[in-house]
């Protein structure tokens, strides 16, 4: 039996702010498969050492904090580095991107994702919270990551 391909979803939100009803979304994805909730990045004090904050925020989901020095400077090279390396320690070479925000979207397309789904439920224009989430396939236009959208109806995605 093949192993369900994880879920890192990348968040500008702490998943301790997060409503709960995004949470209880990808809690119950953590029964079926591996999720990694990535929050946006707190400082660390100038000259510590970068590294990731880890926490159990449900069985199976581990929400995953960069601490970084220099809040103010930080490159989207820095977070991208930074997740490549914790791809590497968690042994993740396919993963599904959840995002919540086209902020994010940059950021999960530079690692590669063999799906991206940008779940609008946090978005304050209401027409815009339809209950179905963007489903995107990476392609590729002049070797460069591209996202093409596809039918969410064709993955058995339904509003709720």
């Amino acid at each position: 039996m093949q192993t369900p391909v994880p879920i890192i979803a990348f968040s500008g939100m702490r998943w301790d702010s997060l409503p709960a009803p995004s949470k209880r979304v990808l809690s119950q994805l953590a029964k079926t498969r591996s999720v990694f909730f990535l929050e946006r990045p707190e400082s660390v004090e100038v000259g510590d050492p970068e590294f990731w904050e880890l926490k159990c925020g449900a069985p199976d989901l581990l929400v995953c904090r960069p601490r970084i020095a220099n809040l103010r400077s930080v490159q989207p090279a820095t977070s991208t580095r930074m997740a490549r390396a914790l791809l590497g320690w968690l042994d993740i070479d396919e993963f599904v991107a959840w995002i919540y925000s086209r902020s994010e979207f940059a950021w999960a397309g530079s690692l590669s994702p063999s799906l991206v789904i940008h779940d609008r439920s946090l978005e304050a224009d209401a027409s815009a919270r339809d209950g179905l989430p963007d489903v995107y396939a990476p392609g590729s236009r002049r070797g460069r990551m591209s996202m093409a959208p596809f039918e969410a109806s064709a993955m058995g995605l339904r509003p709720s």
